[in-house]
């Protein structure tokens, strides 16, 4: 799993648990329907990126907005491969 190792919470999480939020995550991807277009607002370290690209399929749209350039750079390649 990509992350970035200075990040002490996010980071942390997914080192120790191999997860960030996955509740959060299971109620969001019941809201969320093929086809849909999905804005994530705040995608910080991408935890949620594969997750709503994964829902929306091909026919949707998922777009993210990140303060990160290292975010953007790790969930545009994340969505490339998937």
């Amino acid at each position: 799993m990509l992350f970035n190792h200075t990040n002490t919470y996010i980071g942390l999480s997914l080192e120790l648990y191999g997860e960030f939020r996955k509740s959060e995550i299971a109620m969001l991807c019941q809201l969320i329907r093929e086809g849909d277009v999905v804005i994530d607002a705040g995608a910080t370290v991408g935890t949620h990126t594969m997750f709503f690209a994964d829902e929306v399929g091909d026919e949707g749209a998922y777009s993210y907005l990140s303060h990160s350039g290292w975010c953007c750079r790790h969930c545009a390649n994340a969505c490339s491969t998937a």
